[in-house]
């Protein structure tokens, strides 16, 4: 068999924080660190700066009260409502989706003994 070595692993230094003064929790004056395990916020933000913004304009706004519904039932009522397969402009293509809030959903009505062997 071939065996070939690999290449030794990159340093992860480039995504970690360097020891300069990262600010603190409460955006107060900044502190040193020196754990490794700190992430500079700086270098994370770069790299979501290039993905798209969501666009709130005309989208709705959905409010479903779950108290005493089913939860498969609900879920499948919300999932097509995120999907957009409700609207008569659906197209798989087309991102005309509307945003949905669940109220109520502690007293969501679960069949047999789900709530405890299933983990939610």
């Amino acid at each position: 068999p071939l065996t070939r070595a690999l290449p030794p692993p990159r340093p992860l230094s480039r995504f970690l924080s360097s020891p300069e003064s990262l600010p603190d929790a409460t955006g107060g004056a900044a502190s040193s660190s020196s754990d490794p395990t700190v992430y500079n916020y700086t270098t994370v933000n770069k790299a979501l700066a290039g993905l798209r913004r969501i666009n709130l304009d005309g989208l709705r706004w959905r409010v479903f009260d779950a108290k005493g519904q089913v939860l498969g039932q609900l879920a499948s009522q919300i999932a097509v409502v995120l999907q957009g397969k409700d609207k008569p402009t659906y197209a798989p293509h087309v991102e005309n989706r509307d945003m949905c809030v669940v109220l109520n959903a502690k007293d969501i009505s679960v069949a047999g003994r789900k709530m405890t062997d299933k983990i939610y």
